[in-house]
């Protein structure tokens, strides 16, 4: 089977990230920073297909750091456990009580009309 330049350069790319991973990045990175073109010179169409692609890389991004952090409260609270006899009271210090503040924010109702109407007018001009 004959493969096409793009397979046969996607698996060249993917021998060098197992060669030499490190190199490979920076040389990657440079690469991708020389080709990116700004988004206010892209078309409609591919500007929204990048940022769906960059929406998609940032959730798994941010999902990874979600996992991560769990992983890490996990066995902070192991050793905290492994490390206390189960006696200890949670207030061990009974010098001062902060009482609990709850901010609570009321928006001042007077200018609801006047935001509806001043987007109203926007809207129709």
């Amino acid at each position: 089977m004959v493969k096409s330049r793009a397979e046969i350069q996607r698996e060249y790319r993917q021998r060098l990230k197992e060669k030499n991973n490190e190199a490979y990045l920076k040389k990657e990175r440079e690469r991708r920073k020389k080709n990116y073109a700004p988004s206010s010179l892209l078309p409609r169409k591919e500007r929204l297909k990048r940022n769906m692609k960059n929406k998609k890389y940032l959730r798994r991004y941010r999902r990874r750091l979600r996992e991560q952090a769990a992983i890490d409260a996990a066995v902070e609270n192991d050793e905290s456990i492994l490390n206390s006899s189960g006696y200890e009271s949670t207030n061990t210090s009974h010098e001062q009580v902060t009482p609990l503040m709850v901010r609570m924010s009321f928006p001042n109702r007077r200018n609801g009309s006047r935001r509806r109407v001043s987007r109203a007018v926007a809207t129709a001009k």
